[in-house]
């Protein structure tokens, strides 16, 4: 895999999980079970691929830590 698609990859992954991180908001507070799942989901994503992107190009990790610094998000 080249920088570019790690990139793009490892974008699309943290917007999902943004998205899917904020259903938890609307999820009744009785639902722990669906909160659960969403934090297994999250989990996942980011140990699963996310985690994967950032061992190989550890320079896309600092330029999102950067930003996250700078801007309070990510991507």
């Amino acid at each position: 895999m080249d920088r570019d698609l790690a990139l793009i990859i490892s974008g699309v992954c943290i917007k999902a999980s943004r998205e899917i991180g904020e259903l938890s908001r609307i999820i009744p507070g009785d639902r722990k079970d669906l909160k659960l799942g969403i934090s297994s989901v999250i989990h996942e994503i980011h140990d699963g691929i996310i985690g994967k992107i950032f061992d190989e190009f550890p320079e896309i990790k600092a330029d999102m830590e950067r930003r996250l610094k700078k801007y309070d998000r990510l991507i």
